[in-house]
């Protein structure tokens, strides 16, 4: 049976985010099943690959460059050639007197493959925030921004305790330790951000504790869960992008060092540069209890840094 791997999923999602961002309606096609289903907060819905191609084109920002990057990257299986997974979007807006607007976004998608193909089934588009000149997307509905849930609003399109793929599928079982440690990260800042505290509370050991800058040291479910919840109530629109940096693994395979590097997508200079400048490092000790990697450790620490710095 063929498995598809970290490195041609990312590839797949890297590919349709430039194919987007360059209006390039046939090879934007190619990444869709001919029935496919889009739903999205900022564009709408639409079935079938030729309507969504054609919805997403009708709303981009006309002579605006769009940028747009993926990373906390998590899949799973759903059958053996159906995969589910997670994915953020965080994107940078110009237009021509260099006014620039910054995006975030939360994805949640299935694919399908076959000998030499991958295909989106379904992927809903969620998004987070926006920061910046707001008219340089004019077609997009804006989300609700720096103020309380009314009446009338439209409702989320994605739903963590309903939707998330933790909270429907099994994990995905990889050979490679890497991907275990990774996909933990991204369920970590999945959590957070959806406010699914439930979730959250499953990635880390009974024993957790650490510096959780800027809410101090912590230790212990019920403080760690206790002070994020009230953390986050304050600052819904959350997203923590993050890329993998180095790791460590101890010899009998039950430990594991984890660095990741926070982006700062509002800094859009720091994204656009090669090498990217992280904003933020995590430092995360993990052990695996039962069968699943949890957080033991944690250590957030604020400052820019290259990826060579950490290694």
């Amino acid at each position: 049976m063929e498995i598809l791997d970290r490195n041609t999923i990312k590839d797949f999602v890297d590919n349709f985010l430039l194919a987007w961002q360059m209006e390039d309606s046939s090879a934007l096609r190619s990444f869709w099943d001919a029935d496919a289903v889009f739903n999205s907060s900022a564009h709408g819905s639409a079935t079938c690959d030729l309507p969504i191609v054609k919805l997403l084109l009708e709303k981009q920002p006309v002579g605006n460059a769009m940028s747009l990057f993926s990373s906390n990257l998590y899949f799973a299986t759903k059958t053996e050639n159906i995969y589910t997974l997670t994915f953020y979007v965080y994107g940078i807006v110009k237009d021509d007197r260099n006014e620039v607007m910054t995006i975030g976004a939360t994805v949640l998608a299935d694919i399908e493959f076959g000998p030499n193909t991958i295909k989106f089934k379904s992927l809903t588009f969620s998004l987070n925030w926006i920061e910046g000149e707001d008219d340089l997307i004019p077609n997009w509905r804006k989300p609700l921004g720096y103020r309380f849930w009314k009446v009338g609003d439209p409702l989320s399109v994605i739903v963590s305790e309903v939707d998330a793929p933790w909270n429907k599928y099994s994990n995905f079982h990889s050979t490679n330790i890497e991907e275990e440690l990774l996909q933990t990260y991204a369920r970590y800042a999945w959590a957070i951000d959806q406010a699914d505290f439930h979730l959250l509370q499953s990635v880390f050991t009974h024993d957790i504790e650490g510096d959780f800058t800027p809410m101090g040291y912590l230790k212990g479910n019920q403080q760690v869960i206790g002070t994020m919840k009230a953390f986050r109530q304050s600052w819904p629109w959350m997203q923590h992008f993050g890329e993998p940096i180095s790791y460590h693994i101890s010899e009998d395979g039950n430990e594991a060092e984890l660095v990741i590097g926070r982006i700062i997508p509002q800094q859009y200079e720091t994204v656009l540069q090669s090498p990217i400048l992280y904003g933020a490092n995590y430092e995360l000790k993990m052990r695996k209890e039962d069968s699943v990697w949890k957080i033991s450790y944690f250590s957030y620490h604020p400052g820019w840094f290259y990826a060579k710095e950490k290694k």
